[in-house]
């Protein structure tokens, strides 16, 4: 469904595709635990006058994400939530823009 998942777009990407975005992170302490929160953005493109199939890797990419499960080195997740998912066309009147924003909490185990 898509050419591939990159965090650096090589020029002449066949669209359709994901690029993993920006991050930011926030350590924080607890009584008896330490951790860190952030957000991570995911953009997905296709070059089509239809938004159909971007709506669609959008969807499958929530689907992955959204409460997901999973350990990060010696953290636990504790929470990982779309909190954000929208979609425009670029100025070539071509290109589909889709953008994600993941927000994440992680704690020590």
């Amino acid at each position: 469904m898509i050419s591939g998942v990159f965090d650096y777009v090589p020029d002449e990407q066949e669209y359709p595709y994901v690029e993993i975005g920006e991050d930011s992170f926030t350590s924080f302490n607890g009584h008896n635990f330490n951790g860190f929160s952030g957000e991570t953005t995911i953009r997905c493109y296709d070059s089509n006058t239809s938004s159909l199939k971007l709506k669609q890797i959008q969807s499958r990419i929530y689907e992955l994400l959204h409460d997901s499960s999973f350990l990060l080195d010696s953290f636990k997740k504790i929470n990982f939530r779309c909190k954000l998912t929208t979609s425009t066309v670029d100025n070539d009147n071509i290109t589909q823009n889709g953008i994600q924003v993941f927000e994440f909490i992680f704690a020590e185990k």
